[in-house]
C-alpha cells in the first residue's frame, strides 16, 4: 500500500528506492502546532471542538534521523517530489531548529536547500470520527534569498497545508483539501484548512515549493493543531427541518457539510470557499441554503458573519466572492490620515492616491491608541488580509467599553476577557486564539432587511 501511495517519479514522488528506505526518506516527523477551531463568538451555538489530536504538535519532542543529513521531529514523517526534468530539482535537507527562528516552546522543524529547488514537506495520520468536521493549521515562516542575510528575502516561497479526509499519504492524491496558497515572507503566518472526515483516519500536509534556486529557501514550521467537531454532523437537538437548496443552484457538485445546529449544509464550491478561508471562524454558520437572494437577485449563501455571492462571468476560481457587509451596514469612511510612525509587523497601513486608490486611508494595527495590544494586525494577516475583509474604513474605536475596527467586509472586535494565559476547559485551545472575533454581520443583515432566516 506505501509502495503504491508512493510510486512516483516524474509526476510524482521518487520510486527509485526501495519502500522502507522511502519511508525514512520522504517521511519526517514534524511538529506543526495549529490554532484550532473554535466557537466564533459567544452566539455560536456549536459545542467545543476537540483538544488537538496530532502527535507531538509543537516539535519540542527530540528529533530522529531519516537520512544521512537529515532529521525530524518525533511523530511527523516527511516527504519530497523529485521533478527530473529541472536540474535543480532536489531532495531538501530536513532538521529540528532549537532556541532560533522558533515561534514558541524551544523547538521548531525546518526544510530547507542551498542553490535548489525543492516540493516537499511533512504529513501526520490522526484518528478522528467519521464525518466530523475537521481543521488543521501550523504557523509557518519561510526566506528566499540570494543573500546571508536571515528573513530578508529577495524572492517568493510557496506554502500550504492540507488534509486528506481519506487517510491516504500521497500528498498529489486528488483527495488531498489544499489551502490557498501562502506567499508571505520574513514573517510567520498561521497557514489553515478545513474539511469533513470521509474515514476515521485522517492525514494532514504541510508542504512548501520555492520560486528560484537562490542561495538560500528555507521553511521554518512551529505549533501545529488539528481539531474536529462534531457538532457540525450531528447534534442532539438538530433543527425540525433540513432546508435544501433552491433548484437550479449553482456550484453545488462534490463534498458537502451538515450543520445540524442550524439545519444547512455547504456544498462542493461553496464548501471549498467555506473551508479555505476560515471556516466557522470567519464565515460563522450556514443560515440559508444556496438561494436567490431577494435583494440583489444573485445567488448566495448566508452566514452568520457574512453573505457569499455566485459571480458566473468571473474565472471559474472566483465565480465565489464575500458580500462587503461592512460597506451594505456601515457606509462610509471616516477621512483618511496620515500613517502613523510606527513600523513593522504591528503595523500596516493602506494610503489613499486619488490618481490611483490603492487603499481608504487607514491602517492596521496589533496596538491599539491607548497602548492595549488587541491583535488586529496579526488577526488580519493570518485570515486573509485585504482578500478577505477589504480595507480598513477607521482607526480602532472604542465602542460599548470594547476595541473594535470596521473594514469593508467585516468588523474586528477585541475580547480582553480571552487575552490571558491557559487554555479553554477539556482543550488545548488557548484562550488568545479567540481574543479577535468578528461581528455577526450576517445576522445584522438578515435582520435589517427582514429576510427570516435562522
Amino acid at each position: 500500500m506505501l509502495g503504491t501511495a508512493l510510486a512516483r517519479s516524474t509526476n510524482g514522488l521518487d520510486s527509485s528506492k526501495p519502500i522502507s528506505s522511502r519511508w525514512g526518506h520522504y517521511f519526517l516527523r514534524l511538529g506543526l502546532l495549529i490554532s484550532l477551531l473554535a466557537l466564533l463568538g459567544p452566539t455560536a451555538a456549536l459545542a467545543a471542538p476537540s483538544g488537538n489530536v496530532l502527535s507531538n504538535p509543537d516539535f519540542e519532542q527530540d528529533a530522529r534521523r531519516t537520512s544521512l543529513s537529515s532529521w525530524v521531529a518525533a511523530g511527523w514523517y516527511p516527504w519530497f517530489h523529485i521533478d527530473r526534468s529541472s536540474p535543480y530539482s532536489r531532495e531538501p535537507e530536513f532538521g529540528q531548529i532549537t532556541n532560533r527562528q522558533r515561534h514558541n516552546g524551544e523547538r521548531a522543524e525546518r526544510w530547507f536547500n542551498s542553490y535548489g529547488l525543492h516540493d516537499a514537506g511533512l504529513f501526520q495520520q490522526a484518528s478522528v470520527p467519521a464525518g466530523s468536521y475537521l481543521t488543521f493549521s501550523i504557523w509557518a515562516i519561510s526566506w528566499s534569498s540570494a543573500k546571508d542575510v536571515w528573513a530578508q528575502s529577495d524572492s517568493h516561497y510557496n506554502k500550504w497545508v492540507g488534509i486528506d479526509p481519506t487517510g491516504g499519504i500521497d500528498p498529489f492524491s486528488p483527495n488531498v483539501v489544499w489551502s490557498d496558497v501562502n506567499r508571505e515572507m520574513d514573517q510567520w503566518v498561521q497557514l489553515t484548512v478545513s474539511t469533513t472526515a470521509k474515514a476515521s483516519t485522517v492525514t494532514v500536509f504541510v508542504r512548501g515549493k520555492p520560486d528560484f534556486a537562490v542561495k538560500h529557501n528555507d521553511i521554518i514550521v512551529d505549533e501545529a493543531s488539528l481539531t474536529y467537531d462534531t457538532a457540525v454532523v450531528t447534534s442532539s437537538a438538530p433543527a425540525t427541518t433540513i432546508a435544501a437548496p433552491a433548484p437550479g443552484a449553482p456550484g453545488l457538485e462534490g463534498p458537502s457539510a451538515f450543520f445540524a445546529t442550524t439545519g444547512h449544509t455547504v456544498r462542493g464550491q461553496w464548501l471549498q470557499w467555506f473551508d479555505r478561508n476560515g471556516g466557522i471562524d470567519v464565515c460563522g454558520l450556514p443560515r440559508s441554503e444556496v438561494m436567490l437572494d431577494p435583494i440583489t437577485g444573485q445567488w448566495v449563501q448566508y452566514f452568520q458573519r457574512l453573505v457569499l455571492e455566485w459571480h458566473p462571468e468571473n474565472p471559474a476560481a472566483h465565480r465565489i466572492q464575500r458580500r462587503l457587509l461592512g460597506d451594505w451596514i456601515y457606509p462610509g469612511a471616516d477621512p483618511a490620515v496620515d500613517p502613523a510612525p510606527a513600523s513593522g509587523h504591528a503595523y500596516i497601513f493602506f494610503r489613499w492616491d486619488s490618481r490611483q486608490p490603492a487603499g481608504l486611508g487607514h491602517g492596521v494595527s496589533d496596538i491599539a491608541p491607548d497602548g492595549t495590544n488587541i491583535g488586529f494586525r496579526t488577526f488580519f494577516d493570518t485570515h486573509g488580509g485585504v482578500n478577505a475583509f477589504g480595507y480598513p474604513k477607521e482607526e480602532p474605536k472604542l465602542r460599548d467599553g470594547r476595541w473594535t475596527q470596521r473594514f469593508q467586509a467585516a468588523v474586528f472586535e477585541y475580547h480582553p476577557e480571552n487575552d490571558k494565559d491557559g487554555y479553554f476547559p477539556g482543550t488545548t485551545i488557548p484562550y488568545r486564539h479567540y481574543r479577535v472575533q468578528l461581528e455577526l454581520l450576517g445576522d445584522e443583515y438578515i435582520a435589517q432587511h427582514n429576510l427570516g432566516l435562522q
